[in-house]
């Protein structure tokens, strides 16, 4: 059963059917936010969560999204210990807790990464000091059930004094890669069950590489380092490996022509094979400091574009460094790590970056540093970060970030309850993002029934202009009379539509979503999911016909940044000399005050009242007799909650309407 919030586990690491191998013998509260001004404001954080349990040394180290919502972490804690102890999360969409295991031995164990497995459970690497049989620490890898019960683990001694795992992926084909060092530099194959299938070792067995990247024709891509003979010092490093084991290119290279001391930390493959990788470069002409550094580059490991960014906040003699990479799911990149200096300490930095190689924004906070990032299913980025104590490299907490989605989709249903017949239910929907570029993206509609089975619904391609707004009062969903009753949820998405297979690019691919629940009843009025006209296991949503016509566009033309259709109609008087009552408000959607306006053909007493979602009453802007002609009036709505209203206008003996306005902020 899964243990729910705020319920916590701790319990010993026991490792169930351990099996050891041996080394194979070849050599809160939200912080400051700097933003330089050369680079566009960045997305505001929506929340940091924080776990601490009495010590200053707490590292969150890995965050996952995971594809039906929600995250998995985990790193290493001193709870109710004098030793450090592997601390793993699962976290709804919120960063709340549903389940949380906090596991151990005798001594020193850390859990290093994790990720969400195609079977619904997770994958785990790390390190234990516990369970060795030697000296120091061994590597350890672990499968977990989606409610964090172990269900294998395997342990690697090679009797060198640190083994340990930095991270483990799931392969597209099945089964597991590791990274990490036991007794040597290496990557380590396994089937899905945990056996080692084969080995790679890093030429150097001292320069360990910290991330593999599954690709997709069945290899592997590792960042690392490599001593350049040419350049007399250690560059930038890619390595591809085979399905088999067998290196089939190294690239070498920090900067075209320039040969930098410089190390790969992380590696991305992106849908059409191209790889991003992040690292450290020294940076030209100056041997005191290193700086921020992604590059493009094709499967073959050539560069395509790199880009060298010095923080301005850090000052000088400073150390910054790209830790992890996210592809995007409107094709572009995050880059999360941090910034280093003699002067201002330690920065957190989150940077956006285009596939052109543009520095769309950057996100930079004081005291901080940026483990691993991922985009969760509702489009919004997080983070794992250590929160740093002022003038030490310390992490006094786990710690979790995560900011809002670059594309709000706010959706408002006029009913929530369905009768037996079925019918057609209408809602309003509102878009807007924080895009700089046009960006062509999909857009399509997903139904879950209450078995849980999820159903396509609508597509289409649309191309978001950069800040627009879109705003529809009345979209329809056809609710058939066979759908069993219980509860179903509505979704829209706005991103790629394309599937990512196990171990891809992001277990998500929004860059927005809004969603709305409803309940079907049966016959007698209940919404229990048995008794009505189908049979929740076997029922098939059926499938829309024609095009879906979403937003007014028919799918082929652009979301331009207009007010929406409904918006296009004003009030002129002399065009027709005929006044037709009107209510109407600008603009809509709107972020904190609007103006409403209201025409009245002839004097009248008139009432404009605004109601939220619950009827209940939030402000009168007019309340007594009014001549005829337009009257504007402004709704402020700085202290409501984002949402829909509704405006209404009554004018006995003359007219009674009400408009949709949504608050977005």
């Amino acid at each position: 059963m899964t243990r729910q919030f705020p319920i916590r586990t701790h319990r010993l690491l026991t490792f169930d059917r351990l099996t050891r191998f041996p080394m194979v013998l070849f050599l809160i509260i939200l912080p400051l936010l700097i933003a330089s001004s050369a680079y566009a404001q960045p997305p505001d954080p929506l929340w940091t969560r924080t776990w601490h349990y009495g010590s200053n040394r707490e590292y969150m180290d890995a965050i996952r999204a995971i594809p039906s919502g929600g995250y998995i972490a985990t790193g290493f804690t001193r709870y109710m210990s004098t030793v450090y102890q592997v601390w793993t999360a699962r976290l709804d969409q919120e960063g709340y807790e549903i389940w949380l295991n906090i596991e151990g031995g005798t001594s020193t164990d850390a859990g290093h990464y994790i990720e969400p497995t195609s079977d619904g459970g997770f994958i785990q690497c790390g390190e234990t000091w516990s369970y060795h049989t030697g000296v120091g620490f061994d590597a350890f890898i672990r499968k977990l059930d989606a409610n964090g019960e172990q269900e294998w683990a395997r342990v690697f001694d090679s009797g060198s004094i640190g083994d340990l795992f930095y991270a483990v992926r799931e392969v597209p084909a099945g089964g597991y890669i590791a990274v990490g060092y036991v007794g040597h530099s290496k990557i380590v194959r396994f089937d899905a069950s945990g056996n080692v299938l084969w080995e790679w070792l890093h030429p150097n067995p001292l320069y360990s590489p910290e991330w593999v990247e599954p690709t997709a024709d069945g290899g592997f891509v590792i960042p690392t380092e490599h001593f350049n003979q040419d350049a007399q010092t250690r560059v930038f490093t890619l390595y591809k490996v085979s399905a088999t084991g067998s290196t089939l290119w190294m690239n070498d290279e920090a900067l075209p022509d320039l040969p930098l001391e410089a190390r790969a930390f992380c590696v991305r493959e992106d849908h059409d094979g191209y790889l991003y990788a992040g690292g450290a470069v020294r940076a030209p002409n100056d041997s005191t400091y290193y700086d921020f550094y992604v590059s493009k580059r094709n499967p073959d490991g050539s560069i395509i574009w790199s880009n060298l960014v010095n923080n301005p906040e850090a000052g000088y003699l400073s150390f910054e460094k790209v830790d992890h990479i996210t592809i995007l799911a409107d094709g572009n990149v995050v880059a999360g790590g941090m910034s280093q200096s003699s002067e201002n300490g330690y920065h957190l930095w989150l940077m956006k970056i285009s596939s052109d190689g543009e520095i769309n924004w950057l996100y930079d906070q004081t005291e901080g540093e940026i483990s691993c990032t991922d985009q969760g299913r509702d489009g919004s980025i997080v983070a794992s970060w250590y929160p740093y104590l002022p003038g030490e490299h310390d992490s006094q907490d786990l710690a979790l970030m995560k900011w809002e989605p670059e594309i709000e989709i706010q959706l408002e249903p006029e009913v929530t309850i369905i009768p037996p017949q079925g019918m057609t239910l209408h809602f309003a929907a509102a878009v807007s993002n924080i895009l700089l570029d046009p960006t062509p993206l999909d857009v399509w509609a997903t139904v879950t029934t209450p078995a849980g089975n999820r159903f396509p619904l609508q597509q289409i391609t649309v191309t978001l202009q950069p800040g627009g707004t879109f705003y529809r009062p009345t979209v329809p969903l056809d609710i058939p009379a066979t759908a069993p009753p219980g509860e179903y949820t509505y979704e829209i998405h706005i991103g790629d539509s394309s599937p990512v297979p196990p171990g891809g690019p992001s277990g998500n691919r929004d860059m927005g979503l809004g969603s709305f629940t409803f309940t079907k009843s049966d016959q007698a009025g209940n919404s229990s999911a048995s008794g009505g006209t189908g049979t929740a296991d076997d029922f098939v949503w059926p499938v829309p016909q024609g095009v879906w016509d979403f937003f007014g566009l028919n799918g082929t033309d652009l979301l331009s940044s207009t007010d929406g259709p409904d918006q296009a109609t004003a009030y002129d008087e002399a065009s027709t000399g005929i006044v037709e009552p009107d209510l109407r408000a600008h603009p809509n959607p709107f972020n904190g005050i609007t103006t409403v306006a209201v025409v009245l053909p002839t004097a009248g007493r008139a009432q404009v009242v605004v109601y939220n979602t619950l009827g209940q009453q939030v402000a009168t802007l007019a309340d007594g007799v009014l001549p005829a002609g337009e009257h504007t009036f402004t709704f402020d709505a700085t202290h409501l909650t984002s949402g829909l209203y509704f405006v209404r206008a009554t004018v006995p003996g003359q007219f009674d309407k009400v408009y949709k306005v949504v608050l977005m902020r």
